[in-house]
């Protein structure tokens, strides 16, 4: 492991490395196991927002839109952004193939232009934030995000837990005790079997 020791300057980064794997991952980012879960995942959703049907619902960091569309499923108009033009471009397609109410822009989530739009919003999957750099940079998604709600409306926002970076840490990634980021360089698959790191 190596340590950045640099106590109170924490790791920085722009957070646009995400656009790059998004576009080449397209809908095979829909493959990884962890995406299984999204029917009970909505439906937990559905019951934390406690909002009735035909309410807006803005999905920050959306990737492919699985929990936007399936939200649009449930009877729900969602709009889904992601900083990815290829997974919008899938999302909205999925979208307009089933003729369901979900919207998707691209859009990054350190500066989006919604005001008092939505009764509802989810960011999920580490969808921007954790991703997006520095503290300061995690505000702006937060500001963004607060901006774009009614009043009284309830953002859902998952993090990674930092007990769990910190058990999977291994020789060759760069760790920030500060912050409890890593740094990790990981091969990514393309549905055409092409490779990235």
């Amino acid at each position: 492991m190596k340590v950045n020791n640099e106590i109170n300057k924490p790791l920085e980064y722009s957070g646009a490395y995400y656009e790059e794997i998004g576009d080449f991952l397209k809908e095979n980012y829909l493959e990884y196991e962890f995406t299984n879960g999204t029917l009970q995942e909505v439906d937990f959703l559905v019951k934390a927002l406690n909002i009735p049907e035909k309410s807006r619902i803005l999905d920050i960091g959306c990737g492919p839109g699985r929990h936007s569309l399936e939200l649009a499923r449930s009877g729900f108009h969602s709009v889904g952004v992601d900083i990815s033009a290829e997974f919008i471009k899938y999302a909205s397609q999925v979208a307009a193939n089933e003729k369901i109410e979900a919207d998707f822009y691209v859009a990054d989530a350190r500066n989006l232009q919604f005001n008092k739009e939505f009764d509802g919003a989810i960011c999920l999957c580490e969808g921007a934030f954790g991703l997006v750099g520095g503290v300061d940079e995690h505000r702006k998604v937060l500001k963004s995000v607060y901006n774009a709600l009614r009043p009284n409306s309830l953002l859902v926002l998952t993090v990674i837990n930092a007990l769990h970076v910190a058990r999977n840490i291994t020789d060759e990634t760069i760790f920030d005790i500060y912050t409890c980021t890593k740094v990790d360089k990981e091969t990514i698959i393309s549905l055409k079997a092409k490779r990235k790191k």
